[in-house]
């Protein structure tokens, strides 16, 4: 009799096993399934045009309490490059430029944007 006792606890242990396996199996299969539906373009996400209105407004904001603040300068170069409005984009580069000329990012938009 003990024997039998013995194989029904290691059948019992055996069933927990492979009910916590498939479990996992199938929490993993809905979570890839989950993420391989965002919309995606040549493996960038795509991002929202608004979005990047925003954070242009917000700098601009930020850059008007602060005229010193050569990071935001590079931001907004950088995001109205993206937007390709290269007016924009020169105007921020001259600010930036007029802050600290010698920086090797000034002489890389400087050349992105075609001004020797």
């Amino acid at each position: 009799m003990p024997k039998i006792n013995k194989t029904k606890k290691n059948n019992l242990i055996r069933l927990v096993e492979y009910s916590f396996i498939f479990i996992i199996l199938f929490l993993t299969a809905i979570n890839l399934n989950v993420s391989s539906k965002e919309e995606k373009v040549l493996g960038a996400k795509i991002e929202d045009i608004n979005l990047t209105e925003e954070k242009i407004s917000y700098l601009e904001n930020v850059i008007n309490e602060n005229p010193a603040y050569f990071n935001g300068y590079l931001e907004l170069i950088t995001l109205n490059i993206q937007k390709e409005d290269s007016n924009k984009a020169l105007k921020y580069f001259n600010f930036a430029k007029s802050i600290n000329p010698n920086s090797q990012i000034i002489k890389s938009f400087g050349k992105t944007l075609n001004i020797k």
